[in-house]
C-alpha cells in the first residue's frame, strides 16, 4: 500500500486523485456536488481501496491510500480545480485492517453447532445405554407373539 496526506485543510474538498504524468484515469475522483453533500468518510470506516486505485479519508489530516502504485508515479490531488500539496506518509488504520467483520459471527455459529451436535450425541450415547433390549430395538419371538394376535381358522 502507498500512502499520502495532507493537512491542507482544503484537502477535505478533495475531487480527485491521479497520476500527473497521465492524462488519463483517475486513481479517485468524486464529483464536486458530492464535496457539500458527503463529507470525506472517516479512515477507521474505509475500507482497503480495489487493485490500482485510491480511496480518500480523513483522521485529522486527508489521507489518499493506494494499492499497488508504480515507482514513477507522481500522485496528485486536487480539490475544486486546485492543486492540494500533497506527500507520503505512513498508512491510517482502515476498518479492513481489523479482523474481517465475518469471523466473529462465523466462529460463534461453528460454536454453537459444536455444542449442539455435542448435545445430541451424548442424550443418544446416555440413552442407549439406559434402554432395555426390546427398547433398543432388539426382537425375540416372546415379541412378536405379544404383537401379533393368533386368529383362529373358521
Amino acid at each position: 500500500m502507498n500512502c499520502y496526506s495532507s493537512s491542507d485543510p482544503a484537502a477535505e474538498n478533495a475531487t480527485i486523485v491521479y497520476d500527473f504524468n497521465v492524462h488519463q484515469g483517475d486513481f479517485w475522483s468524486r464529483g464536486v456536488e458530492d464535496v457539500q453533500d458527503q463529507p470525506l468518510p472517516h479512515c477507521s470506516s474505509t475500507s482497503l481501496p480495489r487493485e490500482t486505485q485510491c480511496t480518500v479519508c480523513l483522521d485529522k489530516v486527508v489521507y489518499a491510500v493506494c494499492r499497488k502504485l508504480k515507482d514513477d508515479v507522481v500522485l496528485t490531488m486536487e480539490a475544486l480545480e486546485r492543486h492540494i500539496k500533497i506527500s507520503k506518509s505512513d498508512c491510517p488504520k482502515l476498518l479492513s485492517d481489523a479482523a474481517p467483520q465475518w469471523l466473529l459471527p462465523a466462529a460463534i455459529a461453528f460454536l454453537m453447532l459444536g455444542l449442539i451436535l455435542g448435545v445430541c450425541l451424548y442424550l443418544r450415547h446416555k440413552g442407549q445405554k439406559t434402554q432395555t433390549p426390546q427398547e433398543a430395538g432388539s426382537c425375540s419371538l416372546t415379541d412378536v407373539q405379544q404383537e401379533t394376535p393368533l386368529t383362529g381358522s373358521s
